[in-house]
């Protein structure tokens, strides 16, 4: 298990897709420790003083976290009022505090076949995963169902299908609840029972949701109902 490193942090990039999408680069001024793909982060605003306790913060999954170039990589949408705050105050150059590495949504499958769900921002801790075999054919067939609102909100599109052109065994359909004119789009949200059905013939499967709490719980459930162990299933819940 790593070692929880806190470590100032200055904004390198920063760049906001939507009104309340963002995606974020910092360079940590301490080397952090390894990650697992999936695993997450506390952000905070706020000057910390390691003689006093942790200031307020917020969880965000961890995109990427390349300590090679020192780039640590977090999307967030505003959902409530750190958020917000982050929205209206961050900027580049800004020094933030991060302390990490934390959870358990990994991705140690015991079948031979993980299936993502992701939802929206949901998508961070898969892009995670697919840094890490970008340059390698994994030992699981790996289907990913994304969902999003429009196109413009669809983070980590060209890693996708990057990893699509090069890997046999990893297959995506993308939602988009907006009408995109664009046949590479499923229309409306991502629906359980569809999936389900899709995944039907190909035997025991890992399932993997990470998203709004509502549509994790909708999956996990739907996926319950479908007869699959809950061995099976893993959330990434800490929102």
């Amino acid at each position: 298990m790593s070692v929880v490193v806190k470590s100032p942090c200055v904004v390198t990039y920063l760049k906001r897709i939507t009104e309340t999408l963002t995606v974020i680069e910092l360079q940590p001024l301490k080397r952090l420790p390894k990650y697992k793909p999936g695993q997450f982060l506390h952000l905070t605003l706020d000057y910390y003083d390691p003689a006093k306790n942790w200031p307020e913060s917020r969880v965000f999954s961890i995109a990427n976290y390349d300590p090679e170039v020192k780039t640590l990589r977090i999307i967030y949408s505003v959902k409530g009022k750190y958020t917000k705050l982050m929205n209206d105050n961050l900027q580049e150059n800004q020094q933030v505090w991060v302390k990490m590495p934390y959870g358990d949504f990994t991705f140690n499958s015991i079948t031979d076949n993980m299936i993502f769900i992701a939802g929206g921002t949901g998508i961070t801790p898969f892009l995670s995963y697919l840094e890490s075999i970008k340059y390698k054919i994994p030992d699981k067939n790996i289907w990913l169902f994304y969902g999003a609102k429009e196109k413009n909100c669809m983070v980590g599109e060209e890693l996708i299908d990057n990893i699509v052109l090069v890997n046999p065994r990893f297959k995506v359909k993308k939602y988009l609840e907006y009408k995109s004119g664009n046949e590479r789009y499923e229309m409306g949200k991502l629906e359980a029972d569809k999936i389900l059905e899709e995944l039907q013939s190909i035997g025991e499967a890992d399932f993997y949701i990470s998203g709004p709490p509502e549509m994790i719980q909708y999956f996990k459930q739907s996926i319950i109902d479908a007869g699959i162990k809950q061995e099976f299933i893993h959330i990434d819940a800490w929102e």
